[in-house]
């Protein structure tokens, strides 16, 4: 399978085939957004991570717990 490469500079999580939870902005943080909603979307592209399903289901449940909190503006320089 051939690899495609997009430019962006944000990314979120899909928890299901529609869905995503995105760090928005600072005003914003982390929401749900629904695949319906154009409202604050970064027209997410769903991309794959190789992994097993266990794994991808771990990532979506930690992402749920994280609605509602601020976005950290300092996420590029933390090591």
């Amino acid at each position: 399978m051939a690899r495609v490469q997009y430019e962006h500079g944000h990314n979120g999580i899909f928890i299901n085939a529609e869905d995503t939870i995105q760090a928005l902005d600072p005003d914003h943080g982390v929401k749900l957004v629904l695949g319906n909603s154009s409202k604050g979307v970064y027209n997410p592209i769903m991309q794959e991570v190789h992994t097993d399903d266990a794994m991808r289901a771990k990532a979506a449940a930690y992402a749920r717990t994280r609605v509602g909190s601020g976005y950290n503006s300092d996420f590029a320089f933390k090591g």
